[in-house]
C-alpha cells in the first residue's frame, strides 16, 4: 500500500508537506501543492481514513436528522454530502415523521445517531435533544444556544413584501405554516406600507404540502373578495396550487399571482413558470460543513450564527397590477434565448 513517505521521496520533499497537500492545510505554494497532488494520484496513495480516526478519535462521521424527506430536502442532501465528502467526512442519514408526537420519534433517531459514535448532528429542532457531549448544529433555525446556519426569514418576509407592493399587489395573501418567522415578518412589513393581508390560507404542521396547495385554492375559489397574489410556504405547495387554480380555469396570473419558496429543480420548466425564491442549497450545504467542522476542530470557539439570503427567481406566475386593478403581464423569453444571452433566472 502506497503511503505518504513513498510520495513524499518521490517528490523530494518531507511527510508532512505531503499531509498538508492532501488534506489541504498549511501553507504551500499552489505550484508545490499541484505537484504533490499529482504524484499522490500517479503513485494511487489513498488516505487511510481508519488510521485517522483511530489517533484522533473523530469517527469522521456527521450524522443528519431530517423531517420526512420532501423534494427540498433532497436537493439539501445532495450537497451536503458534497460538501462533507470534500473535507473528508461520510454523512448518516436519519428520518422522523411529522405527525402528532413527532417528537418521540425525532428523540429515537438522534439516539440512533449517537449510538453509531457520530462526531457532530446536524438536525432542524432541538427539542428533546438528549444531553450529550456530541455538537448539535441546527439547519433552518435561529435557536440561542447552539451552532446554526438558517435562512433570514425576518429579511425575507420584508422583502417579498416590499417587491409585491412594488408591483401594485394590495390584496396580499399567504398559505403556510402562518406562524413561523417569515409570516411574523411579512404582516410588520404590510403593517408599514399601512396595510394587512387580505386572506391566510392556513397549512397544519402535519399536512401533506401538495394538499395544503390545492386546499388553498378551493377555498380561495369561494371567497368574494380575492387576493391578487399568493405566497406559499414551499414550491410543492405553489405548484399543487397552479395545477388547481388551472383546472378550475383561474388565469395565472391575469387573476391570481402565484410565489412559491425554494426554486426545486423539477418544476423549472413549468407553463408558466413558478416565480419563487432561490433555495441556495449548495451555499447552506458548505456552511452547515464549515460550521460543524469549526466547532470540532475549536470546541471553545463562540457560538456560530450564519444567515443566509434567498434570491428572487423572476417567473410567469407573477405580473404587475396597475392602479386602476388591471393586471400588466409581460410575456417570458424562452429559455434558448436566455441562454444566448449568457443570462439567469437569478435576480436580486
Amino acid at each position: 500500500m502506497v503511503t505518504l513517505k513513498d510520495v513524499a521521496l518521490k517528490t523530494g520533499v518531507s511527510t508532512r508537506a505531503v499531509s498538508h497537500a492532501v488534506n489541504g492545510t498549511g501553507r504551500l505554494a499552489p505550484e508545490t501543492r499541484k505537484k504533490l497532488l499529482t504524484a499522490v494520484r500517479e503513485l494511487g496513495y489513498r488516505k487511510n481514513y481508519a488510521a485517522s480516526t483511530l489517533r484522533s478519535g473523530d469517527s469522521r462521521t456527521i450524522g443528519v436528522v431530517f423531517p420526512s424527506l420532501q423534494m427540498y430536502l433532497y436537493e439539501l442532501m445532495v450537497q451536503l454530502e458534497k460538501a462533507f465528502r470534500q473535507r473528508g467526512y461520510s454523512l448518516i442519514y436519519t428520518f422522523f415523521e411529522r405527525k402528532d408526537g413527532y417528537l418521540v420519534d425525532f428523540a429515537a433517531a438522534v439516539e440512533h445517531l449517537l449510538q453509531m459514535n457520530v462526531s457532530a448532528i446536524i438536525t432542524p429542532t432541538f427539542e428533546q435533544v438528549p444531553d450529550t457531549s456530541v455538537p448539535i448544529i441546527l439547519w433552518g433555525n435561529d435557536i440561542p444556544g447552539f451552532d446554526c446556519v438558517f435562512t433570514d426569514k425576518v429579511w425575507f418576509g420584508h422583502e417579498i413584501i416590499d417587491r409585491l407592493w412594488k408591483m401594485g399587489h394590495r390584496r396580499i395573501g399567504a398559505a403556510g405554516l402562518l406562524r413561523e418567522v417569515r409570516y411574523t415578518a411579512m404582516r410588520e412589513a404590510l403593517k408599514h406600507h399601512g396595510s394587512s393581508f387580505c386572506m391566510e390560507f392556513p397549512q397544519r404542521a402535519n399536512d401533506d404540502l401538495r394538499i395544503s396547495g390545492i386546499k388553498a385554492i378551493r377555498y380561495y375559489a369561494k371567497l368574494r373578495e380575492k387576493p391578487s397574489v399568493i405566497l406559499f410556504h414551499s414550491d410543492e405547495m405553489a405548484v399543487a396550487a397552479l395545477g388547481e387554480a388551472l383546472r378550475r380555469g383561474i388565469r395565472v396570473p391575469e387573476e391570481l399571482s402565484i410565489v412559491g419558496y425554494g426554486n426545486l429543480c423539477v418544476y423549472r420548466d413549468l407553463s408558466p413558470s413558478l416565480a419563487t425564491y432561490e433555495g441556495q442549497y449548495e451555499k447552506m450545504a458548505e456552511l452547515l460543513a464549515e460550521v460543524t467542522l469549526n466547532r470540532l476542530r475549536h470546541p471553545e470557539m463562540p457560538l456560530q450564527r450564519c444567515g443566509v439570503l434567498k434570491r428572487f427567481i423572476p417567473g410567469g406566475s407573477l405580473c404587475r397590477v396597475t392602479e386602476k386593478g388591471k393586471t400588466v403581464v409581460r410575456k417570458e423569453k424562452s429559455v434558448s434565448a436566455r441562454t444566448k444571452k449568457g443570462g439567469s433566472r437569478h435576480a436580486n
